[in-house]
């Protein structure tokens, strides 16, 4: 039987309480090792044996609150759980972490608290406007060959490549 668990202690469930299988987790810490107790919960573990996260069935709770461990947990809360996922516990910054990590990495996830769901969709405008910036600024700059060089005059259609000999650095 499964023994209850501490409302302060950090989680994702299914927004709509379901109760999923188990489900692959996706880089980018994956797990070293993991452990299934008698009741069926999964405890995953990092390179230095510390517990980071157990899937209970219906939630990923954490025991580690790093920002790799947080992500390596969302992506297997998403994968189960699909992108509608309610977050229990915790303080207001391990649910900021969260959102801000499903916006930094590109995730799609629906919260199910409106402030965070706010919180998530404005980072993520923030990166779409960042990343639209730094294209624009690389469209822009002028072509050049490198530090302290210039950049070679196009070559006109049909003329031949000009050739230069190659500098070995060899006195001849």
């Amino acid at each position: 039987m499964r023994q209850p668990q501490a409302a302060t202690r950090e989680r994702i469930e299914d927004k709509d309480g379901r109760h999923p299988e188990a489900a692959p987790i996706m880089k980018p810490a994956a797990p070293a090792g993991y452990k299934v107790d008698q009741d069926g919960n999964v405890t995953y573990y990092d390179q230095q044996r510390r517990a980071m996260f157990t899937d209970t069935g219906p939630a990923v709770e954490f025991s580690q609150t790093e920002r790799d461990t947080l992500e390596t947990g969302l992506r297997l809360a998403l994968a189960k759980f699909g992108p509608s996922i309610r977050l229990r516990g915790g303080d207001e910054a391990y649910r900021h972490a969260m959102a801000d990590i499903a916006a930094d990495k590109g995730l799609y996830v629906e919260f199910s608290d409106k402030g965070l769901q706010e919180r998530y969709e404005q980072r993520r405008e923030a990166i779409k406007a960042g990343r639209a910036y730094m294209a624009q600024t690389e469209r822009a700059k002028p072509a050049q060959g490198g530090p302290g060089r210039t950049a070679e005059p196009e070559q006109e259609r049909g003329q031949e490549p000009q050739h230069r000999p190659r500098d070995t650095g060899r006195s001849r």
